[in-house]
């Protein structure tokens, strides 16, 4: 292909589209979260950054440019549930049966502890 001025179309095939496959992928991954996660009503985010840098010959002349394309998504944090957990001196304990109150018992607990590895 020859030498061809830059604008916004050539960007979909610049690098045989990896700039916009990498951008489609984003997009794709933004879309699957939030068929995920419906009830998280925070924006997701997707920017096309581009980063130009000048190169300059030994007279101080603009030669070329370097340029770069940034692909950047953003999604609300993910955040499990909020679980309680009793400060033991072997460590941590929790429940599994009741993982919102550690001290919570059920039939059949004698107060033994269990190592969950």
């Amino acid at each position: 292909m020859p030498v061809e001025r830059f604008a916004l179309p050539a960007l979909m095939s610049i690098d045989d589209g990896r700039v916009r496959l990498a951008w489609e992928q984003q997009l794709q991954r933004l879309f699957e979260d939030m068929k995920d996660r419906p009830g998280v009503d925070k924006a997701r985010e997707l920017t096309l950054k581009t980063v130009m840098k000048p190169v300059v010959n030994e007279a101080g002349e603009l030669e070329s440019v370097e340029v770069e394309f940034e692909i950047k998504s953003g999604e609300p944090r993910r955040l499990s549930n909020k679980y309680s957990m009793k400060a033991g001196r072997s460590g941590l304990l929790f429940n599994e049966f009741a993982p919102e109150n550690a001290d919570q018992m059920t039939f059949g607990d004698r107060g033994e502890v269990r190592d969950a590895r």
